[in-house]
């Protein structure tokens, strides 16, 4: 067995089996790779790496945790659209990790992912609409995203979203099916 494949296997077996979910996916986007190659093909564009090695610093997963360097790949892979880049980019402005917190910064990379339906972003945004984090409160608007994530099996947006109806009224929650419905036609969904 290679050195670098027991060190996966024992560090599957500390993660457990979260850590192990996590780590299957890197396994998947990096196909065994040391991180000199991880490190050399995310430097020559490839933004799939690119955001994984964001990861590895965010996490310090396979390399020292370091939040300057994983914004670095971030922000190199989300300019190239990669939508999780996009998602972890913004939930970096929202902690203040690596960056000054900037809700507005952080919904702007948000908003960028969910347009391209990505999950967690969708469900994001319809929190910050909620919430109004970085943007103007519009619970009509956190209805659309929160239906658009639950609609796609998104349990936490289902949580949100029944709880949100309570506050809404009727005429509301049917503008808000009618944005979802409007978006989905938008992106041919």
């Amino acid at each position: 067995m290679k050195a670098n494949s027991l060190a996966w296997v024992i560090l599957l077996l500390m993660l457990g089996v979260a850590g192990a979910q996590q780590t299957n996916l890197f396994l998947d986007i990096t196909n065994g790779m040391s991180i000199k190659e991880i490190e050399a093909k995310a430097a020559k564009g490839d933004a799939s790496l690119q955001c994984a090695l964001g990861e590895f610093y965010a996490t310090g997963f396979y390399v020292n945790r370091d939040y300057a360097q994983a914004i670095k790949w971030f922000r190199k892979a989300a300019e190239q659209g990669e939508p999780e880049a996009e998602y972890n980019l913004a939930c970096c402005y929202h902690k203040g990790q690596g960056v000054a917190t900037n809700e507005v910064e952080a919904t702007k990379w948000c908003r960028k992912a969910a347009e391209q339906n990505y999950l967690s972003a969708q469900h994001a945004m319809g929190l910050r609409y909620k919430d109004g984090k970085g943007v103007a409160a519009d619970k009509v608007e956190a209805e659309k995203w929160f239906l658009l994530a639950a609609g796609q099996g998104y349990e936490k947006a289902t949580k949100d979203l029944t709880n949100l109806e309570h506050s809404l009224t009727r005429e509301q929650i049917a503008e808000g099916k009618r944005r979802a419905d409007d978006w989905r036609k938008q992106h041919n969904l």
